[in-house]
Order: C-alpha cells, then structure tokens, then sequence
C-alpha cells in the first residue's frame, strides 16, 4: 500500500512540474500583442474605435492570463514541496539523494528541450 502511495506521490510530482514546459515563456518575454492586433484590425477592418475597444480587451485577458500563471506556478510549488516532505519520511536520505538527482537530470533535459525548441522557433520566426 505504501508503495503504491510513494509512486502515486512521485508521478503527481513529475506531472506537475512538467506541465511548465507547456505554459513556459522566458521572463520578460511577451507574445506580441501589438503585430495580433494589427492583423486583426486589417483582416476585420476594425475602425480606430473598434481597435482600441479591441486592445483594452486583449490588454485586460493578458493581465489575466498573467495572475492565472503566477498562481498556478505558487501553487505547484505548494504541491511539490509538500509531496517532497512527505516522501522524505518515508525514503531514506539516499533514496531522497537519488530521486533528487533524477529530478535534476529530467530539468536539465527539459531544458534542453526548451533551448532547441527556441532555436528552431527563432530560425522559423518569420514563418509566422
């Protein structure tokens, strides 16, 4: 039962700290709102009125957005920290060094994953 509780807990943890690679943006860097914005008022012909009542609302779902991902990363750091506490009473402090270790290893391929995924987006930027 313990067992099947420890592997419970340690899926849960990686699952929770994988989904940062689905919401991930480098800090300070934003979409572009501005180039979203001027395609839709060209491909709509959005009147000065329309495009500003357009921006405000973009702007206003943007801050949202923002609130939303800070929350969400507190709140995964809650979880993990607290599956972490509990797996050390029950792991030994090897068990707790080799785990560590492992999530190390997956942090530093997700990173890795991350950098090609941006060297191939910048190649093809102007795809887009």
């Amino acid at each position: 039962m313990k067992t099947k509780q420890l592997i419970s807990i340690g899926l849960l943890s990686f699952a929770i700290s994988g989904t940062a690679i689905a919401m991930h943006h480098e800090e300070g860097e934003e979409r572009d709102g501005g180039q979203q914005l001027e395609k839709m008022a060209e491909h709509l012909q959005l009147s000065d009125q329309q495009k500003a009542a357009v921006a405000a609302i973009m702007q206003e779902q943007n801050d949202k957005r923002k609130a939303l991902q800070e929350n969400m990363q507190t709140q995964r750091a809650q979880l993990q920290a607290e599956a972490r506490a509990r797996m050390s009473e029950v792991l030994s402090p090897e068990q707790l060094k080799k785990m560590d270790s492992m999530r190390e290893e997956r942090q530093e391929k997700r990173h890795e994953k991350m950098e090609k995924w941006k060297e191939k987006r910048e190649k093809h930027k102007d795809r887009y």
